[in-house]
């Protein structure tokens, strides 16, 4: 059975204030009004995710919360999401696979663009804040190979 991943930056967040951490800033009010947005057109596609994996960054965190019970009901925070790396969320994946056939990944860049170049190659879209992909994996092999996606949709907010 193949994999329907979705994958969504983080709506747009404040800047970093002085004396605090980036992994401690929170959405702007424009990142509030942009996670309604991809909430309402999830919900509208139907196929919600049965496993959702957040990265711990508050802005991410906010993110999910938006998305809705639906989504936050299955969620894990991932510390491995934040300041991911190709290869980690290579893995990501590959732990996905066994578990479910619909997933979601709530992130940040460079990764999931990164993620998207890979699995996508030349067809990959950008990845702003609060953007929203689905894509198609197949089940084998468990950590996707180069360009083995098919892109399913692609909306920014």
């Amino acid at each position: 059975m193949s994999l329907m991943l979705d994958l969504v930056r983080h709506a747009d967040a404040r800047e970093r204030a002085p004396g605090t951490e980036d992994i401690d800033r929170r959405l702007s009010a424009l990142g509030e009004r942009q996670v309604l947005r991809v909430a309402e057109r999830l919900h509208e596609r139907g196929q919600l995710p049965t496993l959702v994996l957040c990265s711990p960054a508050r802005r991410a965190q906010q993110t999910l919360a938006a998305l809705g019970y639906d989504i936050a009901a299955v969620a894990r925070t991932e510390p491995r999401i934040y300041e991911a790396s190709l290869d980690d969320l290579l893995d990501l994946i590959a732990g996905i696979q066994p578990l479910a056939s619909r997933a979601m990944i709530i992130g940040h860049n460079p990764g999931l663009q990164d993620l998207l170049a890979y699995l996508l190659g030349p067809r990959a879209p950008g990845v702003g804040t609060a953007s929203h992909t689905r894509i198609r994996l197949p089940s084998v092999p468990e950590r996707p190979l180069r360009g083995s996606a098919v892109l399913l949709e692609h909306r920014d907010a």
